[in-house]
């Protein structure tokens, strides 16, 4: 290329461009022509310079093709190194505009752009991220790989993840969650021999078939939520001990003038609301029908969890009312005991302790159950495998609560990924971290980005 003339307006740099070559090649037929049947100029916005706009006006000429048998008679010259094929902006700008489409939501990244003096919108933005940016292939395939899912729209819609433990890199993203789709994305990667996974059955049946000489390993970090649940749920059936206990605990905390009181049995008595109380009834009733959690959710109205509450506890727990704010105690739910009650590190409010030490001295099954679930939770910490096996003994005894003996039941029916869990280091935590990045990019997509965009900016700058 030569330069023919460069002119500096106030709109900008313009630079007239022309080649400096006396014959093209025909793209049809590969031949060379050096008859010129016309030209004509094509404007290419480039990188500014100095905050000023630059234009390159590329002077182009038509060739005739002198092969007889070919079918094109006239061809214009092209400029690959400069511009794509009817491009109106140089692979230069392109190129710099995908980069910050890989970082910025299309939408901030043409804002950006456009500080640049770079004037794009966000469409062209993800155009240009489509076009210029292809995945680099793996030269070796693989051999320690983590699955798990995020979710489109939670609760409704879940996609899949595949990372490379070794590299940190994201492998691939699928829109689905499925054993099918699963075997099917493991099977291009002839070499893995290890899997981490979540506890699910869906991922453990994929790398099955995908897969079946393949060691799996159960998360820890899923370990530890499956306890924390299975202590919520325990806790959930004890809502009435834990009522009494909130409820001496604001008795004995009261001021010393209300201590000559009549005692808590005359105060405040537990109640429950109408509505909760026929709306439990009635749930109650579908299920001794015979009817299955989502037609009782048709029925009633209610949510799945609250129905699967509901079904596990034994009672409708008792509410206290009580008259005045000022002498109302420190409320405490199930999931915050389980917190405070299996991690000692938690700190702890002085009326949450009040309720802690009464719960525990009231309700002696409470308190053996907790002790068991806190042995659990200490070898779990400690990654222990033969302590682990004799607790998964102790807990199926017909003493354990039943939220334990099935968590118990849960590890013994996957003792092949939970033991490895225990003796090695490979964990489902780079995933996991993975999930968040995506979490954060389609946030600042306004969840509008299609798969392939989630994949390149799950690919670009990963860890």
């Amino acid at each position: 290329m030569r330069v023919e003339r460069l002119a500096i307006v106030p709109q900008g740099i313009f630079i007239l461009l022309a080649c400096a070559e006396a014959d093209a090649i025909c793209p049809q037929c590969q031949h060379r022509s050096s008859r010129v049947a016309s030209r004509y100029v094509r404007n290419v916005a480039d990188l500014p310079w100095r905050q000023t706009p630059v234009v390159l006006r590329l002077e182009v000429r038509r060739f005739f093709c002198d092969r007889a048998d070919c079918p094109r008679k006239v061809f214009a010259e092209q400029f690959p190194q400069i511009v794509r094929k009817h491009g109106r902006r140089t692979v230069d700008q392109e190129k710099w505009l995908a980069q910050i489409g890989l970082i910025c939501s299309g939408q901030a990244s043409a804002r950006l752009a456009h500080d640049h003096f770079i004037y794009a919108s966000g469409d062209t933005v993800l155009r240009c991220l489509r076009r210029c940016v292809v995945r680099p292939s793996d030269a070796s395939s693989p051999r320690i790989v983590g699955i798990d899912d995020f979710a489109f729209r939670k609760g409704c819609r879940y996609g899949t993840l595949l990372v490379d433990h070794e590299s940190g890199k994201v492998l691939d993203l699928l829109d689905e969650r499925s054993s099918e789709s699963t075997a099917a994305l493991l099977a291009r990667y002839p070499n893995v021999q290890i899997v981490t996974r979540d506890r699910s059955d869906l991922f453990a049946n994929g790398i099955s078939a995908a897969h079946p000489q393949a060691m799996q390993i159960a998360d820890r970090f899923h370990l530890h939520m499956n306890l924390d649940a299975a202590v919520v749920r325990l806790l959930e059936r004890h809502r009435a001990e834990i009522a009494r206990a909130t409820e001496t605990a604001a008795t004995t905390d009261a001021p010393a003038a209300t201590e000559a009181a009549p005692p808590p049995t005359t105060g405040p008595k537990p109640q429950v609301p109408a509505a909760m109380r026929a709306r439990y009834q009635r749930a109650m009733e579908l299920r001794k029908q015979g009817r299955d959690i989502r037609a009782i959710r048709r029925e009633t109205k209610l949510n799945l969890r609250t129905i699967m509450k509901y079904l596990r506890m034994a009672g409708l727990p008792p509410r206290l009312v009580r008259k005045s704010r000022r002498k109302r105690a420190v409320r405490i739910s199930p999931r915050r005991l389980s917190v405070l009650l299996l991690h000692e590190k938690a700190q702890r409010k002085p009326g949450e302790k009040k309720i802690i030490e009464h719960l525990l001295q009231q309700s002696p099954s409470v308190s053996q159950s907790i002790e068991l679930a806190r042995q659990c939770s200490t070898i779990l910490q400690e990654r222990d495998s033969g302590k682990l096996l004799e607790w998964i003994g102790r807990a199926k005894q017909s003493a354990a609560p039943r939220e334990l003996q099935n968590y118990a039941k849960g590890l013994e029916q996957e003792w092949s990924s939970v033991k490895p869990a225990m003796d090695l280091p490979w964990s489902n935590a780079r995933a996991e971290g993975h999930v968040n990045r995506i979490k954060l990019i389609k946030r600042s997509m306004y969840g509008r980005g299609k798969i392939d965009l989630l994949r390149l900016r799950a690919n670009a700058r990963a860890p």
